[in-house]
């Protein structure tokens, strides 16, 4: 059995049926795909887009439900991205980093190929103030966190990444500037099936041929996207689901936190 494990926030929510389809399709079965992502994802804290709250990636039932796993992989695939949103909620770097680290060290527990993607640093040195604040003002209303000082720390944090990449032997991948447009921090749709086939491209089962993508249908992304991970908070008041929340003839199961 192969284990896969998505970890990220937006980017990879808008990316999932894209890599549930692609990943069922080309890697071979049996199969586990475990995500943990959501729109303003926070790695180490309770993060709220509208109702919905999530909690933090490091501190998710995830981890523990791969401890108490009696399957034992014989290939783990990772994938950590969209690191950055804690940043606009006002956490500094250091804090970030032991959160992104505390997954890394996780990661490595399951002996774990994995793959980071950095922060898209030109696309966001290309802001003006005032689209950086409108930014802010449409994804992160909450935030309070200046110009100045997200410019600073978005530096900071790039830099820490690198180092805890080469502690961990994880490949850190470097955005394309052309995957992005006048939103700085999302992947363009149409830029979607190239940006992924780069971004998989490191893991070993791709040494040979490059990662087959391919698109769901509307319907099919509809419903991942509706399915109900471990736990969440709507309103407020908690909810739970049953994990895997998706299994195709027992051969892929999706598992979601």
């Amino acid at each position: 059995m192969q284990r896969v494990i998505l970890l990220g926030a937006s980017n990879l929510t808008y990316a999932l049926p894209l890599l549930f389809e692609s990943l069922s399709s080309t890697l071979t079965p049996p199969l586990e795909i475990v995500a943990a992502h959501g729109h303003g994802r926070s790695f180490g804290t309770w993060s709220r887009v509208l109702c919905r709250s999530l909690p933090g990636i490091s501190h998710s039932q995830l981890w523990s439900d791969l401890d108490s796993s009696n399957v034992q992989p014989t290939k783990t695939l990772a994938l950590i991205t969209d690191i950055g949103n804690d940043l606009l909620y006002g956490a500094d770097v250091e804090q970030i980093i032991v959160w992104v680290d505390s997954c890394l060290n996780r990661l490595d527990e399951q002996r774990a190929e994995i793959v980071m993607t950095a922060l898209p640093m030109v696309s966001i040195s290309r802001l003006s103030a005032w689209r950086y604040y409108l930014t802010r003002a449409i994804f992160f209303p909450a935030s309070s966190v200046s110009w100045i000082k997200i410019l600073d720390r978005v530096h900071c944090l790039n830099e820490s990444l690198r180092k805890i990449a080469e502690e961990h032997k994880a490949t850190l991948l470097e955005p394309d500037t052309n995957w992005y447009g006048l939103d700085p921090i999302h992947i363009r749709a149409t830029h979607r099936v190239r940006a992924w086939r780069t971004i998989l491209a490191p893991w070993p089962v791709f040494d040979e041929q490059p990662p087959n993508l391919k698109r769901s249908s509307p319907l099919a992304a509809l419903r991942l996207w509706t399915m109900r991970p471990a736990e969440r908070r709507i309103c407020g008041r908690r909810q739970i689901a049953e994990q895997p929340v998706l299994s195709r003839n027992g051969e892929v199961t999706l598992w979601l936190y």
